[in-house]
């Protein structure tokens, strides 16, 4: 990490938007949305956190974050109970909105997919796509009410060892990244 890149990530999710915006308004949105990565890149933000359920976010990022210093990004999983291809479509959906062939990380958005029926399986499959070079790192988020101490055990019981924390952007919750290459540094 160079002396100009912080160890913070810019959650995105505030700029995703589910509704069409009036022409006028949409350019004010996404120039709003520019100068802000900009800023954060100009700051040293090296890392950007998005979410395959806010929205547009993606598509925003993919379109608008500055080239020249390319952000690092960790991407979410969308629920399991969509089923174990849903999310290997959706988590590939989010490098193609984001036109990047690779992502930093793949967090799990919902510690209950991993703890609950077919965890195992949803984990040998984001490892699958790890190796694959789709991904760097592989996790899962959690917050406050999931007992993070605990969660970190029971995972770790379930599915292997974790190996590092890393954090969410926001106040209430952080991730496990859980891989046998390290963890990743926030």
């Amino acid at each position: 990490m160079s002396m100009n890149e912080t160890r913070l990530a810019l959650g995105m999710a505030h700029f995703g938007r589910n509704a069409p915006l009036a022409a006028a308004r949409a350019r004010q949105f996404e120039s709003d949305a520019r100068a802000t990565l900009q800023l954060a890149a100009d700051s040293g933000m090296s890392m950007l956190d998005t979410a395959a359920d806010a929205g547009e976010t993606e598509l925003l990022v993919g379109r608008l974050a500055p080239r020249e210093r390319p952000f690092q990004i960790i991407a979410k999983t969308s629920s399991l109970a969509g089923g174990l291809a849903a999310v290997e479509a959706r988590a590939r959906r989010s490098l193609r909105n984001l036109g990047r062939p690779s992502l930093r990380a793949l967090v799990v958005s919902d510690a209950g997919d991993l703890l609950g029926e077919g965890g195992d399986v949803l984990w040998r499959r984001l490892l699958d796509l790890r190796e694959a070079g789709l991904f760097e790192q592989i996790g899962v988020c959690a917050r406050l009410e999931d007992a993070p101490a605990a969660l970190e055990s029971q995972v770790a019981a379930r599915i292997g060892a974790v190996s590092a924390l890393i954090g969410c952007t926001s106040s209430d919750s952080y991730a496990v990244a859980a891989c046998s290459t390290g963890g990743i540094e926030c």
